[in-house]
């Protein structure tokens, strides 16, 4: 019998820098989330948004063991930079998509001077040093990055762009979705900017573990599975995990469990005994709408439109 995970809210504590920035520029509902796949700290992701531009600096930060890698959503964007109390060169406004870095374990401030509209992915350095471990590599200690200067990283940028509509909707986000998210940006800045070979793992599940994975997501559809809980299930590393699973069906946990969903709506849809708002709950969806978008966006047709086709 496979483990149900029940499902918790996606709203998660924001990390200690953006907490602070949050209170220092008064944004009182700042949303935000965290992946718990890693065993040594939480990766978290924070949506921070003021309409305008701040008179006075930030509070310094506090001192953490953590990288921060602020990706910037809006137009061209000003601020002046402070780190132990220097200035800091800024070289040119951060345009869409460009981030910035901070080393947490120095004091920053900075002083904006346009709207703010920013994802923040907080990583603590235990987590690269887990990975690092996994991969069987040397620990990396630095990232070859600068603070002050802008950086235009596509991988990044894409990322953070498909993490604003979780952040916007935390609720619709699924925990794969997140862990997947933080995963791959972990391991990508270490490889880009510390210089981690990570080495291909060969193969894909073996058949029992196949079984075991599909039986624990068909009944997880709207649960609280992480990778972690994934991993566990098979005597698998979380990243030997994501690697093998992508071997053995094509795509990563997530997409699975979402095309999963919308295989079981459209049976409930067409079996014609439950409304759409009661399959969108057994489906895993947080409510009607979030089923209507995502069914919509896989088949092309609304729910209501998918059952009168049914019907002909």
């Amino acid at each position: 019998m496979s483990t149900v995970f029940k499902r918790k809210s996606n709203y998660m504590p924001r990390s200690l820098y953006a907490r602070s920035l949050s209170e220092t520029l008064k944004i009182k509902s700042a949303s935000a989330m965290a992946s718990r796949s890693f065993h040594s700290g939480a990766f978290t992701a924070t949506l921070v948004e003021r309409p305008a531009p701040g008179p006075d600096p930030t509070e310094p930060s506090a001192i953490e063991d953590a990288f921060v890698f602020a990706v910037w959503q809006g137009e061209m964007f000003r601020r002046e930079l402070w780190i132990d109390g220097r200035p800091i060169p800024t070289e040119q406004p951060l345009s869409a998509g460009a981030f910035s870095f901070l080393d947490l374990r120095q004091r920053s401030s900075a002083l904006f001077r346009a709207p703010v509209r920013t994802v923040l992915f907080h990583l603590p350095k235990a987590i690269f040093k887990e990975i690092s471990d996994e991969s069987g590599g040397p620990q990396i200690d630095e990232l070859m990055l600068r603070p002050g200067r802008p950086y235009q990283d596509k991988v990044v940028a894409a990322l953070a762009q498909a993490f604003l509509p979780a952040l916007e909707q935390p609720d619709h986000a699924s925990r794969l979705f997140v862990d997947h998210v933080a995963r791959a940006l972990a391991v990508h800045a270490l490889q880009t900017y510390g210089g981690l070979a990570v080495p291909r793992c060969r193969g894909g599940l073996a058949p029992w573990q196949r079984r075991r994975l599909l039986e624990l997501l068909d009944a997880n559809l709207g649960g609280d599975l992480t990778l972690a809980d994934m991993a566990g299930a098979c005597d698998l590393s979380t990243r030997h995990l994501v690697r093998a699973f992508g071997e053995s069906f094509g795509m990563p946990p997530y997409r699975w469990l979402m095309m999963r969903r919308i295989e079981r709506a459209r049976a409930l849809l067409g079996d014609g005994r439950m409304s759409i708002a009661e399959i969108a709950l057994a489906c895993g969806f947080a409510d009607q709408s979030h089923f209507t978008r995502a069914f919509t966006k896989a088949t092309n047709l609304s729910p209501a439109a998918w059952r009168r086709q049914m019907r002909f």
